[in-house]
């Protein structure tokens, strides 16, 4: 008797066991309530995965704006849209952003709405246009060897140039300083950092005109890059009213702490760990 009612309890919990996960996919904490999924299709691009889904809900509009604030802000994700439309909302976290909107539909039909989460799967360390073979300057030298990762002259009077070298920051340094003087240049002055720098920091050091600081906090690459290892001089020359800043730093632990990150650091792997920037203004700033 005991050894049946035994066997029969083993069965119940057999398949209670089978219904279970049955049961957790009838419920999504992330669903608001009378919701279903009438839609579903995923992109994947080379940095993100985009998925799109379709609801049909008895709720009204702002039940389901009131139910997805509630489950964005409680996973530390910041509202981008506040005010700004009726029909959607967006929100943004490390890596991540959701955005919910509101399709046409006949009321006898319930509210349809839209959810498009997108997840950044690499995170570039260096917003490359392409690496190329250096362009040839009329303004200055260009360092022997170096890859090209951008060329930008559309912030007149600036045009802002990047390289990556394997060559270290002392000869590096050195090229500009024997060879500037050619075209025309004198130094101006000339200064030096090293140490442990936090993204922004050494953002600012490597990168002093950038306007790209304010985009960047809105993605919070500062929470998702850790500080670096950061040496090497910013050298300014000046040629009358025009003058040029050179960035010049290795980044030594940069490879080793991107491995396995979701933050994306292999074209200085591959061309080198020393960033050349260069700011050439044509006039007085």
């Amino acid at each position: 008797m005991v050894t049946k009612t035994l066997k029969i309890n083993l069965i119940f919990i057999f398949l209670l066991m089978l219904l279970l996960p049955l049961s957790a996919q009838n419920y999504s904490p992330s669903l608001p309530r009378s919701t279903e999924l009438i839609d579903q299709s995923t992109e994947t691009r080379d940095y993100s995965v985009t998925n799109t889904y379709e609801y049909r809900s008895r709720l009204s509009k702002e039940e389901i704006v009131g139910f997805y604030k509630n489950l964005f802000i409680s996973r530390g994700m910041k509202e981008m849209s506040k005010g700004r439309s009726a029909r959607a909302i967006a929100f943004r976290g490390p890596l991540k952003i959701e955005i919910i909107s509101f399709l046409p539909s006949p009321e006898e039909k319930g509210t349809l709405f839209r959810r498009v989460t997108q997840a950044i799967t690499r995170l570039p360390i260096i917003p490359g246009t392409g690496f190329t073979a250096p362009k040839k300057l009329d303004f200055m030298p260009v360092y022997p060897g170096a890859t090209q990762f951008i060329y930008n002259p559309y912030n007149v009077p600036m045009v802002g140039i990047g390289y990556l070298t394997k060559s270290s920051t002392q000869k590096v340094s050195d090229f500009y300083l024997n060879n500037m003087s050619s075209f025309g240049w004198t130094l101006e002055d000339k200064e030096s950092h090293q140490g442990r720098y936090k993204f922004y920091e050494w953002l600012k050091i490597v990168d002093p005109f950038t306007d790209a600081a304010p985009r960047l906090k809105i993605m919070e690459y500062g929470k998702i890059i850790p500080p670096l290892k950061v040496r090497g001089t910013t050298l300014l020359f000046t040629q009358g009213e025009k003058s040029c800043t050179i960035t010049i730093y290795k980044f030594d632990d940069i490879v080793a702490k991107a491995k396995g990150r979701v933050w994306d650091a292999t074209p200085i792997e591959k061309y080198g760990d020393t960033l050349i920037c260069v700011y050439h203004f044509s006039q007085k700033r």
